[in-house]
C-alpha cells in the first residue's frame, strides 16, 4: 500500500501534521503552565505580603496606641525629674518639693493613679521639714508615696521602707522600683503586678527614674500607672482583624501578660507557654527595626515592640494560619479549575484541527498521485532508449504535465548539445594535462633545490641573530649595574652631605650646651652668695629670738606665750641654717658636676669638627666615583644600542628568509598539488571521454 506516492503523501503529511500540532500544543500547554504557575505565584506573594501586612499593620497600631498613652506619662515624669533636680541644686525648702510632686500628679491622666518620691540625700533647709513631716520616713528619709484622697488630691505619707532586697514572684527585688534606677542611674519599668486601685484589683507598674544633684544619684521618682485600658484597647482592635479570628496580646519584657484579647483571665500571668517556650526568639523579633514574623502551631505572629524608658513592651499579634491563608488558597482552587478547563478545550480544538488537516492533505495527495502517474509513464518511455537523446515526449495539452514534458524535451536537445561539447573538449583537456604534468614535474624539482639553499641560509642567520642578542643582553645588564652602582653612590653622597650637616648642627649644639652649663656653673655661684646672705639672716634671727625668749623670761608669766614664740623662731632659725647648708653642699657638687661636662663638652666638640672633615673627604671621594661611574654607564648604553640595532637588523633579515623559506615550501606544495592535479585531470579526461561515447548524439 506503502509503495503508491500519494498514500504516502496523506500518511506522512497526516502524521507530520499531527506531530507538529503535538509539539505545539506541547509548547502551548507548556507555555501556558509557565506563566500561569507565573502569575499564581505572584498573585500569591501579593496576597501573602497583603495578609501579612494586615497583621502587621496591626501589630503597629497597638504598639503606636499605647505609646501615644505612655508618651505623656513618661515625658511629664521626665519633666518632674528636672524640676526636682533643679530645685535640689537651688536649695528649695522639702514642702517644695512635695507640693511639686503633687501638683504633677494632679495633672496627668487617670491611668497614673499614684507616685513616690525618694530622697536619700537631703538638699532642703532643715527649718521646712517641719512643713512636711509626714512625708519623711522614720529614718529621715525624704520618701513620700502619694496616694490618691477622697478631695480629688494626694496624701504624702514616709515610707517605712524602700531598701527591700527580697525577690518578688516576677523574680525583681521587692523595692526595684527605687534601688534599680537608684543604683544603676537608668529609667526602670517594673514588671506589672496586681494591685488594689479604686477599689478593685488592677494591673499596674511603676515607671521611675532617677534623681541627679552635681552628676550624683541622690534618689529617684515614679508614677503608678494602671494597666487595665490594655485589655479593652486590644479587645476592641481584635474584633477588627481578621473577622474577630485575631487575637492580639500584649506583655511585659519578662514574659507578664499585660492584655490578652481572646483570654482576659491570663492578665498579670505569664504569656501562654507555648510562647514562653520562644521567648528568647520573640524578644529578639520586637527588639528589629521592623516588625517580626514567626509561625508555630498553626498560628501566624507578628512581635513589635514599645518603648517605655526601660525594659520594653512586647505586642503580639496572631491569626490562624489557615485564616490568613484562606484568600490564597481560594485563588489556588479556583485558578486550577479555570487552568483544566482551558487546557482540556485546547486539546479538543487540537484534536478537531489535526482531523481536519489529515483529509485536506489525503484529497491533494490523491490529486497530486494521479499526475504523476501519468508523467512516471511517459518517463519510462525515455529510460527504454538506453541513453539515446534523440528520443522526445509526446506534448499534449497545455496543463502542469504537458510543460513539464515540453521543458523535459527542450532539455534533452540542450543536453544533446552539451554532451557534443563536452567530448571535444575532453580531447584538449587529455592533452594539455599530459603537458602540465611534465612542466610541473620540472618545476618541482628546481623549487626542492632553492628550499634548501634557503633553510642552510636561515640556519646560519639564526645563529647570528642569537650572539648578537647575547651581546646585547649583556651591554643592557651591564648598563642596568653601572645605573645601579651610580644610584648607589649618589645616594651616599646624600648621607654624606646630610652626616656632614649633622655633625655641624652637633657641633654647633654642643657649643650652645658648654655655654650653657657655664651660665649654670655662674648661676650656682651666685646662688652661693645668696645662701650665704640667708645664713647670716638665719644667724641674726636666732640672736634675736635667743634676745626674745631672754626678755620673756625677764617678764616672767606675762612674757611666757611670747617666749614659746621665740622657742619656735630660734628653732626655724636652726632649721633655716641647715637647709642652707646642705643646699651649699648640693651645689658644691653641683658645681664640679658641671666643670665634668664642660670638659666633656670640649672634648666632644672637637671630635665633632674631626668627624666632619672626615665626612667631607669621603664626600668629594664619592663624588670623583659617580663622575667614572657615568662615564662607565654611557659606554655601556653605546653598546647596548649599537648589540640592540645589529640584533634588530639581524632578527629582520632572519624574518625575510623565513618567509622567502615559508613561500618556496608553499610554492613547492602548490606545485606538488599541480602535477597530482594534472594526473588526475589527465585521467578524468579518459574517463570522461569513455563515458560520453555511450550516448547517442
Amino acid at each position: 500500500m506503502f509503495n503508491s506516492i500519494r498514500t504516502r503523501i496523506a500518511v506522512t503529511a497526516g502524521a507530520a501534521m499531527a506531530f507538529t500540532l503535538l509539539i505545539a500544543m506541547g509548547m502551548t500547554t507548556n507555555a501556558f503552565t509557565e506563566v500561569n504557575r507565573q502569575i499564581s505565584h505572584k498573585v500569591t506573594d501579593q496576597l501573602t505580603e497583603a495578609t501579612t501586612s494586615h497583621l502587621r499593620f496591626t501589630a503597629s497600631e497597638e504598639s503606636k496606641i499605647i505609646a501615644n498613652d505612655l508618651f505623656p506619662v513618661t515625658r511629664s515624669l521626665s519633666q518632674l525629674r528636672s524640676i526636682m533636680e533643679q530645685s535640689a541644686f537651688d536649695g528649695a525648702g522639702a514642702d517644695a518639693l512635695v507640693n511639686h510632686f503633687i501638683a504633677a500628679l494632679k495633672a496627668q491622666d487617670e491611668a497614673v493613679f499614684a507616685g513616690y518620691m525618694v530622697f536619700e540625700q537631703k538638699t532642703w533647709p532643715i527649718e521646712t521639714e517641719a512643713a512636711a513631716a509626714a512625708a519623711f520616713s522614720p529614718d529621715g528619709h525624704l520618701a513620700p508615696f502619694f496616694s490618691p484622697n477622697s478631695e480629688g488630691g494626694f496624701d504624702a505619707l514616709g515610707m517605712e521602707s524602700f531598701t527591700n532586697t527580697a525577690l518578688n514572684a516576677n523574680g525583681e527585688r521587692i523595692d526595684d522600683w527605687h534601688l534599680a534606677p537608684y543604683e544603676t542611674g537608668r529609667p526602670f519599668v517594673m514588671e506589672p503586678y496586681m494591685y488594689p486601685v479604686r477599689g478593685k484589683q488592677e494591673l499596674i507598674t511603676t515607671i521611675s527614674q532617677p534623681i541627679r544633684l552635681n552628676g550624683k544619684i541622690i534618689g529617684s521618682l515614679g508614677f503608678d500607672l494602671s494597666l487595665h485600658k490594655l485589655q479593652g484597647q486590644s479587645e476592641t482592635l481584635a474584633k477588627e482583624l481578621f473577622e474577630g479570628q485575631g487575637n492580639i496580646i500584649i506583655a511585659s519584657w519578662g514574659g507578664a501578660t499585660l492584655a490578652n484579647s481572646k483570654l482576659p483571665t491570663s492578665v498579670g500571668k505569664k504569656v501562654p507557654s507555648l510562647l514562653y517556650k520562644q521567648w528568647s526568639d520573640i524578644q529578639d523579633l520586637a527588639t528589629r527595626s521592623e516588625i517580626g514574623m514567626m509561625t508555630q502551631n498553626g498560628q501566624e505572629y507578628a512581635v513589635t515592640s514599645i518603648q517605655t524608658s526601660g525594659a520594653p513592651w512586647v505586642v503580639i499579634v496572631s491569626v490562624p494560619t489557615e485564616v490568613l491563608q484562606k484568600s490564597i488558597t481560594d485563588f489556588t482552587h479556583w485558578n486550577e479549575e479555570m487552568n483544566s478547563s482551558a487546557l482540556e478545550k485546547g486539546v479538543w480544538a487540537g484534536v478537531l484541527a489535526m482531523l481536519a488537516g489529515v483529509l485536506a492533505m489525503t484529497v491533494i495527495a490523491t490529486s497530486l498521485g494521479r499526475v504523476l502517474s501519468n508523467l512516471v509513464e511517459r518517463f519510462k518511455d525515455v529510460a527504454q532508449g538506453e541513453g539515446d537523446l534523440t528520443y522526445r515526449l509526446e506534448v499534449k495539452g497545455k496543463d502542469e504535465t504537458a510543460q513539464l514534458a515540453q521543458w523535459f524535451n527542450a532539455f534533452l536537445a540542450r543536453m544533446q548539445e552539451m554532451i557534443r561539447a563536452a567530448k571535444e573538449t575532453a580531447l584538449q583537456v587529455d592533452h594539455h594535462a599530459g603537458e602540465g604534468k611534465a612542466s610541473g614535474e620540472m618545476a618541482k624539482d628546481k623549487l626542492n633545490t632553492q628550499l634548501n639553499e634557503v633553510n642552510s641560509l636561515a640556519t646560519a642567520i639564526n645563529e647570528m641573530t642569537a650572539a648578537a642578542q647575547e651581546v646585547a643582553n649583556s651591554a643592557v645588564q651591564a648598563a642596568s649595574a653601572a645605573g645601579e652602582v651610580q644610584v648607589s653612590s649618589r645616594n651616599g653622597m646624600d648621607r654624606m652631605d646630610n652626616a656632614a650637616h649633622a655633625m655641624e648642627a652637633l657641633a654647633e649644639q654642643v657649643s650652645d650646651a658648654q655655654q650653657q652649663t657655664l651660665s649654670l656653673a655662674q648661676s650656682s655661684a651666685n646662688i652661693q652668695g645668696i645662701l650665704t646672705e640667708i645664713g647670716g639672716i638665719a644667724e641674726q634671727t636666732n640672736l634675736l629670738a635667743l634676745n626674745a625668749a631672754i626678755e620673756a623670761a625677764r617678764a616672767g608669766q606675762a612674757g611666757r606665750g611670747f617666749a614659746v614664740v621665740a622657742d619656735e623662731v630660734r628653732n626655724l632659725a636652726n632649721r633655716t641654717q641647715s637647709s642652707t647648708e646642705e643646699i651649699r653642699a648640693m651645689l658644691a657638687r653641683l658645681e664640679q658636676d658641671t666643670q665634668s661636662i664642660v670638659g666633656l663638652m670640649q672634648t666632644s666638640s672637637q671630635q665633632a669638627a674631626d668627624t666632619k672633615g672626615e665626612t667631607e673627604a669621603a664626600q668629594i671621594a664619592l663624588a670623583e666615583i659617580n663622575q667614572a661611574i657615568e662615564i662607565i654607564n654611557d659606554m655601556n648604553n653605546q653598546i647596548a644600542s649599537a648589540a640592540e640595532e645589529q640584533s634588530l637588523v639581524a632578527e629582520e633579515i632572519n624574518r625575510n628568509v623565513v618567509i622567502i623559506n615559508d613561500t618556496a615550501i608553499d610554492v613547492t606544495d602548490t606545485m606538488t598539488q599541480s602535477v597530482d592535479i594534472s594526473h588526475e585531470l589527465s585521467h578524468g579526461a579518459a574517463e570522461l571521454h569513455q563515458e560520453l561515447n555511450k550516448f547517442k548524439i
